[in-house]
Parts: structure tokens; sequence; C-alpha cells
């Protein structure tokens, strides 16, 4: 199969969608007998759409580091509820992100919320 790719140009990217169904097929399959856990996949590990619609349509989660991360995840027709937006040293912009998009924000940015105007966070005043 390398020899296919020998007249491309680096850097390129080679994802085997087949395996990574595959592995999506085996993890929906065995969390079936955990009704309470929610499995996510790590944005940052790897944004590619096209990745990142296969972990979708399997019904995981995703796990948000940065407001690119989050727009990602919206980009890729993740609900709401199946992002997750934590970390620390979070921007005004990536918070406000968040909370007009109802994502679940943890970590550090509870503390930040005190400081962004009512407005800003998408609140009926």
């Amino acid at each position: 199969m390398l020899k296919d790719f020998s007249n491309i140009e680096t850097p390129f990217y080679y994802y085997d969608t087949a395996l990574l169904q595959a592995t999506l097929d085996t993890i929906c399959e065995e969390i079936q007998s955990y009704p309470h856990f929610h499995v996510h996949y790590a944005i940052k590990a790897n944004a590619n759409p096209k990745l990142l619609s296969l972990i979708q349509q399997a019904g995981l989660g995703v796990d948000c580091v940065s407001g690119g991360e989050i727009q990602a995840a919206l980009d890729a027709k993740f609900p709401a509820n199946s992002i997750m937006f934590a970390g620390v040293g979070k921007n005004d912009k990536e918070i406000v992100l968040g909370l007009r998009n109802n994502i679940l924000c943890a970590g550090h940015i509870p503390d930040k919320l005190q400081k962004i105007p009512k407005k800003d966070k998408g609140e009926r005043r």
C-alpha cells in the first residue's frame, strides 16, 4: 500500500477510515454494558472533519480545550450535550462561544464567568 503513496508530496496524512469505523463499532458495542458512561474523543488528537464526522455518527462525544475545537465539533454536527469544554487559560471569546451554544463548561471556566458581562454570555437581562 505504501507504494501507492510514493508520488504524493508531503506532508501527507492517510487515515484508515475502515479501521476507525471498526474501532468505533467495537467501542459502541462494549459501552452498552455501561449505560451511565459516555465516551468522548479528544479533538486535540485530530480535528480532521471526515474523522470527526465518523466519530459523531457513532454517537461519541468530544472533549474540547479551545474555541477552535468547539467550532470543529459544532461544524461536525456534534450536539451541544455531547461537547465538553474544559481546561485552564480560556479567553472570554472561547467561553462565550461555549455558553452561547449550550456547551458544558468545566474546570476553571466557572471562575471566569463572573467577569464576563451578561450580555456577552447570551443571557437575557
